[in-house]
């Protein structure tokens, strides 16, 4: 190619890499000016502020994560784990709320996974039947509860 072909080639060049920029320039200004897009948690009634629980048994040692709503200032910074023995409710342990995040997590150790047993998560008065297990059948998976109905959906990995 001649050299004066290598020249008007290049300045087209140039033209469609400033036309481009000159787009990406003013797209970015226009997605910074609007406005920005912020997900929105729900305020729920204090009877629901418990979400739901994720779990995981390993070497016998039951593994916790309760995730709960925005708490109140005035709402108790703790959640309690309970388990269902001899016809009554028995808490064996206790989470402080993690407020970067809305958790509470558990660790107790020596669980039998051999046996299916009932447990629930309490915050304040307010209790949410998560159900039964963790068990050998579902080493682990998630618990997810719908607090308006006290519906459990459990997903086992």
């Amino acid at each position: 190619m001649a050299k004066r072909e290598i020249d008007k080639m290049r300045k087209k060049i140039r033209a469609i890499c400033f036309v481009a920029l000159a787009i990406v320039i003013l797209t970015c200004s226009l997605l910074m000016a609007a406005k920005p897009f912020f997900l929105e948690v729900p305020k729920v009634t204090k009877d629901k502020v418990i979400c739901f629980a994720v779990y995981t048994v390993h070497n016998n040692i039951l593994k916790m994560t309760a995730q709960l709503y925005p708490l109140d200032d005035a709402d108790p910074r703790t959640v309690r784990l309970q388990i269902r023995r001899d016809g009554t409710w028995a808490q064996i342990a206790e989470g402080d709320v993690i407020e970067k995040g809305w958790i509470a997590t558990f660790r107790v150790e020596n669980w039998d996974p051999s046996r299916d047993i009932q447990y629930r998560l309490a915050h304040d008065t307010y209790t949410i039947n998560v159900g039964h297990g963790p068990s050998r059948k579902s080493l682990t998976g998630i618990k997810a509860i719908d607090p308006s109905d006290n519906k459990t959906l459990t997903i086992v990995f």
